[in-house]
């Protein structure tokens, strides 16, 4: 899930947080969040909820394509 890994990681960035924080507050430890980012763990309905719960996001947000280019 390319695009969900790239939205995670944007709006991380965009928003100064901690990923181990991120991580900790959608229930995973640092190292299954780890996993998930890097391609290495599945994402699971609950992991998708989760993590949107803890960007405050809906879940379609770490679905969306996006088409721009970094700055």
């Amino acid at each position: 899930m390319p695009t969900v890994i790239e939205n995670v990681e944007k709006i991380i960035k965009e928003r100064g947080l901690k990923k181990k924080y991120v991580a900790a507050k959608a229930g995973l430890t640092s190292q299954q969040f780890s996993e998930l980012l890097g391609g290495k763990r599945t994402f699971k309905a609950e992991d998708v909820s989760a993590l949107a719960q803890a960007l405050s996001v809906s879940p379609n947000d770490l679905f969306k394509e996006t088409n721009q280019h970094h700055q």
